[in-house]
């Protein structure tokens, strides 16, 4: 009974299990990291901000995310995955350092900059696990490995949302911008070590590739030039509208009967019982509803949830239905959704995919 519940959590063969593990972490601090940003951010924001300027935000964090992915796409397949993680992840966690000193002065604007540069964070640290992860593995590898490697994130959602509402308890909001440097730190080591165990499969990839215009041309023109890339670009952009409007819905409802610290403490304590969920459905769910349900089926689910929990928000127009709506994106989004959305991209050929990805994750989102 033990052996089958130890196979349906980690079903990785001989070979794979280490590796499998590395990823694991990677994902519970890339994803940690992110996740406290935004709790940090978002408390600053609206405790210290003009809450009037909140829409702007989402204008604002679009134009710098469009900005950075159109670089990272041209840099992505001129540094090897391991090693642009690690560079990445070094340099945002510097920046959290810089931010949190600048921060104790106040100065005008600081928290607009906040709040963009954790949007600019994330989309990239995110962008480069996935893009590592589908250089370690094929589709059949993904297909069993994705759910428990995806499972890191959600265990962050829990471990890490607990850690950052005690921090902001005793320490206050501000010093969640040190937490963000640490785990960034850490991420960076997974990144490293996940390319070393990697290696070997990392260098066969590369020597399968076929260098050609197709890796000269940008990531716009090989999404625009290929319908499967646009239907994944459609799908992302669809469910990230839908998501940031929820989004968007849960923080106003939340700062209106939150102030402070409290709302920091809220944001992270929502995070693990939402974590805890999800956590359960990535380890014992995502692969087997993959099995059974295949990719169309499983990207049914998110969709599918947001709409209910919007619905519940539109009647009952209060914390605990807003906070109904963010939990359906939460849950799903990162246990089932991601883990699916990135089996779409193991067709696409290596040096095609990275910019492409580059261009849809860091662009058209």
């Amino acid at each position: 009974m033990l052996l089958r519940v130890l196979e349906m959590v980690l079903p990785a063969r001989r070979g794979e299990r280490q590796l499998t593990f590395t990823l694991f972490f990677h994902s519970l601090f890339a994803v940690g990291a992110f996740l406290t940003g935004r709790t940090v951010r978002d408390a600053l924001f609206l405790a210290h901000g003009d809450r009037s300027q909140l829409a702007w935000m989402y204008v604002l964090s679009a134009i710098f995310v469009t900005a950075t992915g159109l670089v990272y796409a041209r840099l992505a397949n001129r540094v090897r995955r391991d090693l642009m993680a690690l560079l990445s992840a070094s340099l945002f966690a510097g920046l959290f350092v810089l931010l949190w000193v600048v921060e104790r002065f106040q100065p005008p604007g600081i928290y607009s900059v906040i709040y963009v540069y954790v949007e600019v964070m994330g989309a990239l640290i995110l962008v480069q696990f996935w893009t590592l992860a589908n250089e370690l593995f094929n589709a059949r590898e993904a297909k069993r490995l994705y759910g428990f490697i995806g499972a890191g994130g959600t265990f962050a959602n829990i471990l890490i949302g607990l850690l950052g509402a005690q921090v902001a308890k005793h320490f206050g909001t501000a010093s969640l911008l040190l937490l963000c440097a640490g785990l960034l730190v850490i991420t960076g080591g997974a990144s490293f070590a996940g390319g070393r165990l990697g290696r070997q499969r990392l260098l066969a990839r590369a020597a399968s590739g076929k260098p050609s215009a197709a890796k000269r041309a940008g990531g716009a023109s090989k999404v625009f030039g290929d319908s499967h890339l646009r239907t994944v670009a459609i799908l992302s952009a669809v469910t990230f509208f839908t998501t940031t409007l929820i989004d968007f819905q849960f923080k106003v409802v939340a700062a209106d009967k939150l102030k402070g610290d409290e709302l920091a403490a809220y944001f992270g304590y929502f995070s693990a019982v939402v974590g805890a969920f999800a956590l359960g459905l990535q380890l014992f769910g995502t692969s087997r509803l993959l099995n059974r349900a295949g990719v169309i089926g499983s990207l049914a689910v998110l969709p599918v949830s947001l709409a209910l929990g919007d619905a519940a928000l539109l009647i009952f127009p209060t914390l605990w239905a807003a906070s109904m709506a963010k939990g359906a994106d939460t849950l799903f989004r990162y246990s089932v959704n991601d883990a699916t959305t990135q089996i779409l991209y193991l067709p696409v050929p290596a040096q095609v995919r990275v910019s492409a990805k580059a261009f849809i994750d860091g662009v058209v989102k």
